[in-house]
């Protein structure tokens, strides 16, 4: 079979841009019909998800109210608790005076003759009483010029009663230790 075509030229062009235009009609149509079709999907998908997120949110919501989360939030204050009584005791463990190295300080500076029979602490003063015995007041001298040498021991006073006596001398000491020495390391 054949097509003969008998139109004239004008024609055949108005006919031509007519399907064109119409191919292009189709082609817009369809790609509007496919943006709102894929609109929809999205407006659906964004209301499936606003709807599991506030689901959740309650569910957290009820899971923080729960027996578990009391619990562990119980827990969790013991242990601040816990912590809090730590520091406390590391506090007052700072300020606690060692008194090993502080006594064998004052055992090597001591001469022989030289006998302590009291030692007391007042620690809001920083301050030591010592009370002892000699048996010359050379002893004694020695005695207190080793502990004013020492860097241990800070404004060592004697009172005057000390010297009183030449033998069989009881003296007392009143000093300061000074505060590297409080930290309970060792005394060179």
């Amino acid at each position: 079979m054949f097509k003969f075509n008998l139109l004239p030229p004008e024609e055949k062009k108005e006919i031509a841009v007519h399907e064109i235009t119409q191919w292009f009609a189709f082609f817009l149509r369809s790609l509007i019909i496919l943006a709102i079709i894929f609109a929809v999907l999205c407006l659906n998908s964004y209301i499936y998800l606003y709807v599991i997120v506030q689901s959740q949110g309650s569910s957290i919501t009820i899971e923080e109210s729960s027996v578990k989360t009391q619990k562990l939030q119980e827990i969790e204050e013991k242990i601040k608790q816990a912590n809090q009584k730590i520091d406390k005791a590391y506090q007052i463990q700072r300020g606690i005076v060692c008194w090993t190295p502080i006594l064998e300080k004052i055992s090597e500076i001591a001469p022989a003759g030289i006998n302590l029979t009291n030692l007391s602490y007042q620690t809001a003063q920083n301050k030591v009483v010592l009370n002892g015995q000699a048996k010359t007041r050379e002893q004694f001298l020695n005695f207190k010029e080793n502990l004013e040498k020492s860097q241990v021991f800070l404004e060592v006073e004697s009172p005057l009663s000390n010297l009183i006596n030449k033998e069989n001398i009881d003296f007392n000491f009143n000093f300061k230790i000074s505060t590297s020495t409080i930290s309970c390391q060792k005394i060179k």
